[in-house]
């Protein structure tokens, strides 16, 4: 018998409970840490939060929780789009790859 294939990073993320079945356990905190990182670059972030299913009024709750699902997709979404795989927390970008 043949061993399974391996599981690709992109197949892994999409295994991750969708948001609606998981619990929301991951503070607002960082997604508005990201949306700095936006707002220093001088783009949009509307289309990342729409993807991660994250409503802009959440960010404005300072109790507010997302799940895992939705962590893991709008860091997927603004490692690539901010060219940033730090999603601005460093002095510098670490551009897309730069962990391999």
């Amino acid at each position: 018998m043949l061993p399974p294939p391996p599981i690709s990073a992109v197949s892994a993320v999409s295994a991750v409970s969708h948001p609606s079945s998981a619990p929301a356990m991951t503070p607002i905190a960082f997604i508005q840490a990201i949306m700095l990182a936006y707002a220093r670059r001088g783009m949009n972030p509307a289309s990342a939060l729409a993807q991660a299913q994250i409503a802009p009024a959440a960010l404005l709750d300072p109790v507010s929780r997302i799940t895992a699902w939705q962590m893991e997709r709008i860091s997927g979404i603004a490692m690539q789009a901010l060219d940033d795989e730090a999603l601005g927390w460093f002095s510098r970008r670490l551009p897309w790859g730069s962990y391999g």
